[in-house]
C-alpha cells in the first residue's frame, strides 16, 4: 500500500530582521500552520489573529497526534529543530512533540544525518524539477506582512511551502534519492532507498565532515529532545 504523507510547516510572528540566531529572540510566536495530505489537494491550515494562542496551538499538535493515528507519516523540512521545537515550547505540549519528532521524517535531518550537510528546500526543488517556493517571500518576512494585515499572502506560502516539500518527497522518492546544483555549478546527487525517520536517520554513520571548517552536530537540531 502506498504511504500516507502529511506534509507540515508554520510561520512565525515575531520580526526577525536581521537576527541570525532566531532563538535568541523567543518566544516567536505562530501565525499559522500548514499541512499537505498526499492523498487531498486540499491543505488543513490552522491560524489567528493577531497570532495562533495557547489553545490553537494546541488543537495544532493534537491534529499532526491524530493524522499520525490515522496512519499518515509526518514529514517536514528542518522540522525536528525549528518547528516541532517551537510547536514543543509555545505550546506547552513538550512531552507530544518530542513523540512526533522521533517518529516523523525531516527531509533536511535526513540529507544532513548521511551527508553532513543539506541543501535549502527552493535548491532541491529547483534540481528536481519540483514546485518552488513562492518568490518574494521567506519565513523572515512574513511576519513583516503578517502584521500590514495581509495574512492570506502570509497563509498562502506557508500552503505553498508544504505542497511544494510533498512534491518533492513524491518526487524523491519514484527516483531514489534527489539531486541538485551547487553553489559552484556541479550537480550533486544523494541517492537512498525511501525517506528515513528521525529515529532511523540517527541510526546512520556520521560522515566525513573533515573537510568542513566548521561541521554542524546532530545536536544542534535535536538538543531540545534532552531538555
Amino acid at each position: 500500500m502506498t504511504n500516507k504523507y502529511a506534509v507540515f510547516d508554520l510561520e512565525i510572528i515575531k520580526d526577525v530582521t536581521g537576527v541570525t540566531d532566531w532563538w535568541s529572540v523567543a518566544p516567536l510566536g505562530v501565525s499559522c500552520v500548514a499541512v499537505a495530505l498526499s492523498d487531498s489537494d486540499n491543505a488543513v491550515v490552522w491560524s489567528g489573529y493577531p497570532e495562533l494562542g495557547n489553545v490553537g496551538l494546541q488543537c495544532a499538535v493534537y491534529g499532526l497526534e491524530n493524522l499520525a493515528i490515522e496512519g499518515y507519516t509526518l514529514v517536514g523540512f528542518n522540522s525536528l529543530g525549528f518547528d516541532l521545537r517551537l510547536l514543543a515550547s509555545e505550546s506547552k505540549m513538550s512531552h507530544l512533540c518530542k513523540a512526533l519528532a522521533r517518529n516523523h521524517v525531516d527531509m533536511f535531518f535526513h540529507l544532513f544525518c548521511q551527508l553532513g550537510y543539506a541543501p535549502g528546500l527552493d535548491t532541491l526543488c529547483a534540481g528536481m524539477g519540483t514546485p518552488r517556493k513562492v518568490k518574494g517571500i521567506d519565513g523572515a518576512k512574513a511576519p513583516e506582512l503578517w502584521a500590514k494585515g495581509e495574512r492570506q499572502a502570509v497563509i498562502d506560502y506557508c500552503v505553498q511551502d508544504v505542497r511544494s516539500t510533498l512534491a518533492l518527497l513524491l518526487a524523491a522518492e519514484e527516483r531514489g534519492g534527489v539531486q541538485w546544483t551547487s553553489k559552484s555549478g556541479k550537480t550533486v546527487n544523494c541517492d537512498f532507498d525511501h525517506w528515513l525517520t528521525v529515529a532511523q536517520a540517527l541510526s546512520l554513520p556520521d560522515p566525513d565532515t573533515s573537510w568542513m571548517k566548521e561541521p554542524w552536530r546532530r545536536e544542534k537540531f535535536m538538543g531540545w529532545m534532552t531538555d
